[in-house]
């Protein structure tokens, strides 16, 4: 046991886990947890945390903007501050507050993708291997000492898969990582900033598909923007059709670019650059529907994005 206060501000599935990580491994420990009220977005695990944090009889505070953290960390004086799924800037002047400094989780192979959307971007690249990082918080982006890295293979995943793995592996130690941390058997090693790379933010219109790229691109940039984010889009009809799941087709097949081969009932063939298609196995419209005959009847061209 340590006497250690440690603030766990958290939300969504990696926060859960980990925090769900820690306090299974130090049942005793002196924990205040914060945090984001996210509820109305569909990747919330606002009650999970909630019933986490209560089983081991901690009330959680609700925090409702930035400035929450702030008060929590001035009210509640921690050791250590632990973030995952905080939305604003941290401060310089909270930074220097807390003795054993913010640690967080970025989820790319840090120094690669500093700043927005990492794992996103790692996916689109075609990165062989992806990951996460247990990192201190600085004032640069994203720049401080690494405690631990979990790295896994993309494997032609969708985004969820990589993320439901990389969540399985942070949940199986983290704990005991934390601990080590706070005990000083686990310091952190400065990042080479030779091999750093930036990230910019994603955009709802990024997810637009270009028909005009190979179909290995296309397949990758749809199952890089899965859920549980916004999907990759098209238009058919004057309708955004939102791709869910797809797949190549082993088949030379000729057309123009975003024209409908064929449709069955359980997929369309839609043509891509190079004499190469691909399989629209799943998607969704922006009323609900999902019927594959009833949503690709003709696609619209790349260059127009409605008929």
């Amino acid at each position: 046991m340590f006497n250690d206060h440690i603030l766990f501000v958290v939300s969504k599935s990696t926060g859960y886990i980990a925090l769900k990580s820690f306090l299974e491994v130090n049942i005793n420990s002196k924990v205040t947890v914060l945090i984001f009220d996210d509820r109305n977005d569909q990747r919330s695990r606002f009650e999970d945390i909630k019933v986490i944090s209560e089983k081991y009889n901690i009330k959680p505070l609700i925090a409702t903007n930035k400035d929450c953290l702030d008060k929590a960390v001035r009210g509640y004086k921690p050791d250590l501050v632990f973030v995952c799924g905080w939305y604003w800037i941290i401060s310089n002047e909270l930074l220097a507050m807390v003795p054993q400094g913010f640690l967080g989780i970025h989820n790319s192979l840090l120094p690669k993708y500093r700043g927005h959307a990492p794992l996103v971007w790692s996916m689109l690249n075609g990165d062989e291997y992806v990951g996460s990082s247990l990192f201190k918080i600085e004032a640069g982006m994203d720049t401080g000492n690494i405690f631990y890295q979990w790295k896994i293979k993309a494997n032609n995943l969708y985004l969820t898969e990589v993320l439901n793995i990389l969540d399985v592996n942070i949940y199986s130690n983290f704990g005991t990582l934390l601990l080590n941390v706070l005990q000083n058997k686990l310091r952190g090693v400065p990042q080479n900033n030779n091999n750093a790379t930036y990230s910019s933010k994603r955009r709802e219109e990024d997810g637009y598909i270009d028909w005009s790229l190979s179909a290995s691109d296309i397949i990758l940039k749809i199952k890089a923007l899965s859920e549980p984010y916004p999907n990759a889009f098209t238009f058919s009809k004057g309708k955004k059709i939102k791709l869910k799941q797809v797949d190549s087709f082993e088949f030379p097949t000729f057309g123009e670019c975003g024209q409908v081969a064929f449709v069955t009932s359980d997929y369309a063939v839609i043509c891509c650059a190079y004499g190469e298609a691909i399989k629209v196995l799943s998607a969704e419209d922006m009323f609900g529907e999902s019927n594959i005959l009833k949503l690709f009847a003709r696609i619209s061209s790349p260059l127009k994005f409605f008929e």
